[in-house]
């Protein structure tokens, strides 16, 4: 079975930033000239900053998951959704 729903948020918040492997890249991208040079600082101001946000991801996430806590199928959400479990086949029959 998969992560509670709270995790998974929490999860996807933090999985958005950029890593220090990110710059390991874009240097060989740089040196390789894949990419063009305006681009490549445009990538690296964006990892910069997207590892800069990370602590307030955290907190952003662990807050919008905290405000999905109730695990009861038709609760409502943060953003007043309805949250309800849907089981879909996995094969459809011909």
């Amino acid at each position: 079975m998969g992560s509670r729903r709270q995790e998974s948020i929490r999860t996807a918040f933090l999985l958005s930033q950029g890593g220090e492997f990110a710059f390991v890249l874009l240097s060989l991208a740089n040196e390789l000239k894949v990419l063009p040079t305006d681009l490549n600082r445009l990538l690296i101001i964006v990892v910069v900053l997207s590892m800069a946000l990370t602590p307030f991801l955290a907190e952003a996430g662990k807050r919008f998951a905290d405000s999905t806590a109730s695990d009861e199928p038709g609760s409502e959400g943060a953003l007043g959704c309805s949250f309800t479990r849907i089981f879909l086949p996995t094969k459809f029959l011909s």
